[in-house]
């Protein structure tokens, strides 16, 4: 008995040790100087205003439904709203922690409005995509997760694979051959981005 009171509140003692480490670790802010909430959503933008607008799913590969992510071209628009959930969610979002990142609203053809890290014929790097295997066919899910760190007056999004034969990095945009701005996971430069707070009515996709 008194040994498995020991084990019990060393398992409490122990949970409580990590918590408390993720909430002194930085948190991550919005344009406004607020903190990044799991209970909100928010419009993730370039840090540069004039590099274009903000994400929404997008078809990639050859997919008829839109499961890759993919940046708007005109500044005016902010994209479709997203929602962090930090791992264990503690409140708020703090950066340098693991995290699930998913769009409020996802295709009605998708499985979800998750990120996820797709392995697919691209030169400079690991496709950035939504939904789960079946959204996917024929193309490798890398399982992991993402985290969010400051870089200058911005923030970069990495990715951390838990399975082999992935390496991590992180979040990217290129032009893929039919012109669209596509987020990949690279070591190249990494895109920069700010959070803007959406607003409680967002539009559905």
């Amino acid at each position: 008995m008194k040994t498995a009171l020991s084990t019990l509140l060393f398992f409490l003692l122990y949970a409580f040790t990590i918590k408390l480490s993720f909430t002194s670790a930085e948190p991550v802010l919005d344009v406004n100087g607020d903190l990044l909430l799991p209970s909100n959503q928010y419009y993730v933008l370039p840090l540069i205003w004039a590099l274009g607008g903000g994400l929404r799913p997008g078809k990639i590969h050859d997919s008829t439904c839109p499961v890759g992510v993919v940046q708007d071209f005109s500044e005016l628009s902010d994209g479709v709203p997203l929602g962090f959930s930090p791992v264990p969610d503690i409140g708020i979002v703090p950066a340098n922690t693991p995290l699930s990142i998913a769009f409020a609203e996802a295709p009605r053809c998708a499985e979800s409005g998750t990120w996820i890290v797709v392995k697919e014929d691209l030169r400079e790097g690991l496709s950035l995509g939504i939904g789960g295997p079946r959204d996917h066919p024929n193309h490798e899910i890398v399982r992991g997760h993402f985290t969010i760190h400051r870089d200058g007056m911005g923030y970069r999004i990495n990715f951390l694979p838990s399975t082999g034969g992935a390496t991590s990095g992180h979040v990217g945009r290129i032009f893929d051959q039919f012109g669209k701005r596509r987020l990949v996971v690279t070591d190249k430069d990494p895109y920069l981005v700010v959070f803007k707070k959406a607003s409680s009515g967002v539009s559905k996709i």
